[in-house]
């Protein structure tokens, strides 16, 4: 695929080695976890060395740019591939756990995690510092495997010393992320692969939402620790703060918007700073009161972290099996010492939206759109064991412009590489951006006409038209002509196809309806049906995929006509729609029901 390429000018290097791009949701979730005592037996690189970050929309295509370097290339660098606990975990309990960071956390805590102890050996490795090794995150699992060490904390160590640092690109973009994490882009050189999905991704990394229990949870905790007498006057400011959202989000609403399942109400432009202030949340209080208690309630958490971490992880290795236990008899201190991850994360979230809002250089409140939204979702009833809807309170505060995440990030790097095939026209992609790009380069795609074929279907069989609008997608007679479009093309087309539709909740929606008529049923006569799960499990994901490609690999070897290939339906921005290798036969044809605008 022809690929665009942008550049940033480049700029003399000054290096401040103190600097910290601190600027304060998302398809990974990082933790702040570090490892202190680990000392890493190789040297930094110089000063004067640009690092460079080369991030990706999904782990997957990250693997396939290491693969690239690793056959292609004789550019061997010192490197690291960061990403989550869901990727490089390797404890038999916490690798199956639906809350990993808080089950690694206590484990670290008690001091008894196994292969937290044996990351130094991990890290010291050769096969890691071999000059001719390039190694992706299934290399580390491995070699953490083989070892018992523990993979997730090497590969954040390896990065103090790396050249190079593969990353799901929102690492790079997410200002919150970024402080999570610490990393670093003074002076580096940024390369962002499938840069498409910049504007879409910087205007998430600039929306922050969270519900009503995780403010009362951030208030409560700020509770407890003011009677402990742990910084009271900062976690009681912290804790006023939060209360002041909460209880105007529980307060009685008249909302504005009523759909099925969500009630919305909106604020837009300079609404939402008369809205704040109607709060008492005035630019004053925030820069001159919270703001400061911020910054010691947040010293104050990673200090008591990283102690408790440096105690759990010396350089004693346990034994297999070997745990232990905190001493009983000591006397019992508060329940909680400082603010949890996800606490910390929040107050981060909500302290980047407002130093956004109250910026006196720039009107950013005029690109934000402020949200209340009471939403059914599905919660678990312990007692039933079942799933049950609950109506739920959200705040949300949404980015329009991605520029305002864009240009910070490009403010202090070196150079900033976007590569994509759909970059096209660079003028609206620059202007989107607020940034401009004097090096481009555009090459010819590599497919020639000859070998596609686009057309856009405006009516279905039986002439109705498939008009996929909100109010026009709830009908029975659009879903009817949706789904016989469907199976008269899987019916010509062999082997696989692939159906992308705007939403999950949609693609529910015309299924059953499918289901209920038994066009279902002869769609699946034609191919067999996977569908992409909204559930993010990777082993699930990749199961799904392995069987799709056998099944199109056994009809490729023998061919039948009642029944010739698969479908997957699929969503735009999911799992399925990038970093996936569907060519041949995997894929002959594309179907895309809708228009995939961003979600609101």
């Amino acid at each position: 695929m022809a690929k665009n390429v942008a550049t940033k000018p480049v700029v003399k290097i000054t290096v401040e080695e103190d600097d910290d791009f601190q600027t304060s949701s998302k398809y990974f979730q990082p933790e702040k976890d570090t490892l202190d005592e680990i000392k890493i037996p190789i040297e930094p690189p110089p000063a004067t060395l640009p690092r460079i970050f080369v991030g990706s929309r999904t782990h997957k295509q990250l693997t396939q740019l290491v693969s690239e370097l690793k056959k292609k290339t004789p550019y061997r660098p010192r490197m690291t591939v960061l990403g989550s606990r869901e990727q490089l975990c390797i404890h038999p309990k916490v690798k199956k756990s639906a809350d990993k960071a808080e089950d690694c956390k206590n484990l670290l805590d008690t001091n008894s995690c196994y292969y937290a102890h044996k990351t130094r050996k991990l890290m010291a490795h050769p096969s890691l510092h071999n000059e001719h090794k390039v190694w992706d995150i299934e290399d580390l699992v491995k070699l953490g495997n083989r070892v018992s060490g523990c993979p997730y904390y090497a590969s954040r160590k390896l990065y103090d010393q790396a050249e190079v640092v593969f990353c799901p690109y929102n690492y790079i973009l997410d200002p919150v992320i970024r402080k999570i994490l610490d990393i670093k882009l003074k002076d580096s050189i940024i390369i962002l692969d499938e840069a498409h999905n910049i504007e879409d991704a910087s205007r998430s990394a600039g929306s922050f939402e969270i519900n009503e229990l995780a403010l009362n949870s951030i208030a409560i905790q700020c509770d407890i620790l003011s009677h402990s007498d742990i910084l009271p006057t900062s976690h009681n400011q912290i804790g006023d703060f939060i209360r002041k959202f909460h209880t105007w989000m529980t307060s009685k609403q008249k909302f504005t918007i009523r759909e099925f399942d969500q009630h919305l109400n909106l604020w837009s432009g300079y609404e939402i700073i008369q809205l704040l202030v109607s709060l008492d949340i005035t630019p004053f209080f925030f820069t001159e009161i919270i703001i400061p208690a911020f910054i010691e309630v947040q010293s104050h958490a990673e200090t008591m972290r990283k102690e408790a971490e440096k105690k759990s992880t010396d350089d004693v290795e346990l034994e297999e099996g070997q745990i232990q236990q905190p001493d009983s008899s000591q006397e019992r201190g508060p329940r909680i010492k400082y603010l949890t991850n996800a606490s910390l994360t929040a107050l981060q979230g909500i302290i980047m939206i407002l130093g956004y809002l109250f910026r006196e250089d720039k009107q950013y409140y005029n690109d934000y759109k402020m949200v209340l939204i009471n939403k059914k979702d599905r919660k678990e009833n312990k007692r039933h064991k079942e799933k049950e809807l609950i109506w739920t309170l959200k705040l949300g505060f949404w980015c329009m412009n991605p520029g305002i995440i864009f240009q910070e990030l490009t403010n202090d790097t070196r150079s900033v590489i976007l590569t994509s095939g759909t970059l096209s026209p660079l003028d609206t992609f620059s202007s989107e951006l607020e940034t401009d790009f004097p090096r481009q380069l555009e090459a010819n795609h590599v497919i020639g006409p000859s070998q596609v074929w686009a057309a856009v279907v405006p009516k279905g069989p039986n002439n109705g038209n498939l008009l996929g609008t909100y109010t026009q997608v709830d009908k029975y007679q659009y879903q009817d002509e949706v789904g016989e479009s469907i199976l008269r093309i899987i019916q010509t087309v062999p082997f696989g196809v692939l159906c992308f539709m705007s939403s999950y909740a949609l693609m529910e929606k015309l299924i059953k309806r499918w289901k209920e008529t038994g066009l279902y049923k002869r769609m699946n006569a034609a191919k067999t049906i996977y569908t992409e799960s909204k559930v993010s499990d990777k082993k699930v994901f990749d199961k799904t995929l392995k069987n799709f490609y056998s099944e199109i690999d056994g009809y490729t070897a023998n061919y039948n006509t009642k029944k010739n290939g698969c479908l997957f339906f699929a969503v735009y921005r999911g799992k399925v729609s990038e970093g996936i290798d569907f060519s041949d036969n995997y894929c002959r044809a594309v179907i895309a029901i809708g228009i995939p605008f961003p979600a609101m």
